[in-house]
């Protein structure tokens, strides 16, 4: 089993500053041999259609980046073109460029007078970092661009975005320990990477449904958010993006994503139950790793891949169903816990799988609420249900065999209980008085 190390995001970030803060040009053999310069300004061509500014000359005060170079329209600043570029003082940014990359100005020391037109599109985090031109901006909301929000000065517990934000730039919010409650315009269409993270003390925030993407770590440990609802307009939710929200109890994942990325509910201790859309292909590692309240999953039917560790550590999951064959698993031991009974097709990957490592298996087709297994639901398995509940409680050994624990859950979460019972004799009654079930 790999073992992974994680830091706090302040110790990462220390780590890419003696990496990466030095560098004024990029260094791989592709790049080099694409570098051009233009008035002290350096930059390359992408795909023969636009120009990307990579970074310039240390002696550069003022940096007017064109709208053109070449013929060519300028369309994007690199990640880290500019960073400790400390004789730069003014910056001016041509029309024509449509993005600006993560730490594309930071750290540079003298920085006090930007222009940015509208026509920016997107933006990476920490552009402009520790410059004076952040620094001296007095307003709460820090908005550059097409409506993109950088930064955030206010002291608020409860924050209100301001409408017309499109998008929340990578680290606006990181560890703000003050917020609890964010209200989220209906304008906006993207969280970038750590948007939240570490905002620890945030309860309560509602995405609009015009979302259509959260990207990786924006609500990294964010102990304290509970319940979250994100709508189908959402395509793509980052790695990590719920890393370690320890009180994250349900959340509603959109219809239209293909992938659980990795980690992306690592260590959700709350987390009891999700219901994994059909459109999903992919389960990335980790994703469920450290979920020890989860205690039942349906994989969906068209299901491609399940990585490595994608439930290890969920201690308290008892039944993972998929109604399928055809699905990839990763062969190591840890993809899923011992005590998970596995429920599938008779032939299969989770077949193979249980064989492998000695696994709990029960075949499909499984008669839920026929616990006896007589081809009918009637009051003798509501009270072999009660009877498991009961010995269950007094830690007594059950008379169950796997396949018969299964039929037992009978609104499949996992548990057998009260409910069970109480759900099977509400059906047999409607069944026994002629009534068709919904």
């Amino acid at each position: 089993m790999k073992k992974h190390i994680w830091l706090p995001l302040s110790i990462w970030f220390s780590v890419l500053q003696c990496f990466c803060w030095n560098w004024k040009l990029p260094v791989s053999a592709e790049t080099t041999q694409t570098l051009r310069t233009a008035d002290g300004i350096y930059y390359e061509i992408l795909d023969n259609q636009a120009i990307q500014i990579t970074g310039s000359k240390d002696t550069l005060s003022e940096l007017v980046v064109p709208n053109e170079i070449d013929g060519l329209p300028v369309t994007k600043i690199k990640d880290y073109a500019f960073v400790n570029h400390t004789r730069l003082r003014s910056v001016s940014i041509s029309e024509s460029v449509l993005e600006i990359g993560s730490y594309a100005f930071v750290d540079c020391s003298r920085l006090e007078t930007i222009t940015i037109p509208d026509t920016v599109q997107d933006v990476g985090w920490g552009i402009f970092s520790h410059t004076p031109w952040l620094n001296a901006q007095t307003e709460p909301y820090v908005i550059i661009g097409n409506q993109i929000l950088i930064a955030y000065k206010g002291t608020s517990e409860d924050v209100v975005i301001p409408d017309g934000v499109r998008i929340i730039a990578g680290f606006t919010f990181e560890n703000d320990m003050t917020i609890q409650s964010v209200q989220l315009p209906d304008s906006l269409i993207s969280l970038n990477a750590y948007a939240f993270a570490g905002c620890r003390n945030l309860q309560e925030l509602q995405l609009p449904e015009q979302l259509q993407k959260i990207g990786s770590n924006v609500f990294f440990e964010c102990k304290q958010l509970q319940n979250l609802y994100i709508p189908d307009t959402v395509q793509q939710i980052g790695e990590q993006a719920f890393y370690q929200c320890n009180a994250l109890r349900c959340i509603r994942l959109p219809e239209g994503i293909m992938e659980i990325s990795t980690r992306m509910f690592y260590h959700c201790t709350m987390l009891e139950k999700i219901s994994i859309p059909n459109s999903v292909r992919h389960i990335a590692p980790g994703a469920f790793q450290g979920c020890t309240s989860l205690t039942a999953v349906v994989l969906p039917e068209r299901l491609i891949s399940v990585g490595e560790s994608a439930f290890a550590e969920c201690s308290r999951l008892q039944q993972i169903l998929f109604r399928s064959v055809a699905c990839t698993l990763d062969s190591s031991e840890t993809t899923f816990p011992e005590q998970a009974i596995l429920v599938s097709e008779p032939n299969g990957s989770f077949r193979n799988y249980a064989d492998t490592y000695q696994r709990s298996f029960v075949a499909l087709p499984v008669s839920y609420g026929d616990v006896d297994d007589n081809g009918k639901i009637d009051v003798a398995d509501a009270v072999s249900i009660l009877t498991a509940y009961a010995k269950n409680c007094a830690n007594q050994p059950g008379d169950l065999d796997d396949r018969q624990k299964i039929a037992a859950d009978y609104n499949q979460d996992g548990k057998i209980e009260v409910g069970d019972a109480v759900q099977l004799l509400t059906c047999y009654a409607k069944l026994a008085a002629g009534q068709q079930l919904p």
